[in-house]
């Protein structure tokens, strides 16, 4: 159990200029870019100069926030820590940070993702697990099971059943 948990966002002197939207962590010195395979701590909030003061939101928790991309990033796709801060689908053998909910058409972009816990799964003890991520406007699950469940990625009608479906809803 740890003694010290923040809920909200914390206010830090920034050891580089910094851009609103991406990783930093802190160096044992000063708050700086997270780059590929490295640990993030939090997600600056707005642009910064070098040693000023930035407010940074943790990424302690399951929530949805908003990153730069370092290329282009596809709905549903797995975001992992890049170069100076920013995100790509590329392991890099960093932390999967979360799972892309919006795209990113380049290099710059600006996506929405659902950040995981250090963990890596969002915990939900109310819940069955959801099996896999699917697009439903162009394929439903072949064979599912009662109690299945899938993550939709794409917005519109149904494949098999023609009902209107709504990407990252979840159907069972």
């Amino acid at each position: 159990m740890c003694a010290y948990r923040n809920e909200g966002p914390f206010v830090v002197t920034a050891g580089e200029a910094l851009e609103a939207d991406r990783l930093v962590r802190h160096t044992g010195s000063a708050w700086m870019y997270c780059d590929a395979g490295e640990e993030p701590m939090g997600l600056v909030v707005d642009p910064v100069a070098i040693s000023t003061r930035v407010t940074v939101r943790s990424l302690s928790g399951a929530c949805i926030e908003k990153f730069t991309a370092a290329k282009a990033i596809g709905v549903g796709d797995e975001i992992y820590p890049a170069a100076d801060g920013k995100v790509s689908d590329a392991p890099a053998a960093g932390r999967r940070i979360g799972i892309a909910l919006s795209a990113a058409t380049d290099d710059g972009g600006k996506l929405s993702a659902l950040v995981l816990p250090a963990g890596g799964a969002v915990a939900r003890d109310f819940q069955e697990s959801v099996l896999d991520q699917l697009n439903f406007v162009t394929s439903e699950p072949a064979a599912p099971s009662e109690g299945d469940r899938y993550i939709n990625l794409n917005t519109g009608t149904s494949s098999e059943t023609s009902q209107a479906v709504v990407a990252t809803h979840v159907y069972e």
